[in-house]
């Protein structure tokens, strides 16, 4: 499913410690 895909993209780009602005402009590119 998408959810999955996504989740994998989250956790290819998430770091321990990270806040939601500094991975979620490239989250978004990647699933947009």
């Amino acid at each position: 499913s998408t959810d999955k895909d996504d989740l994998e993209v989250f956790d290819s780009l998430f770091q321990d410690g990270m806040r939601p602005d500094e991975w979620v402009d490239a989250y978004l590119k990647l699933v947009a």
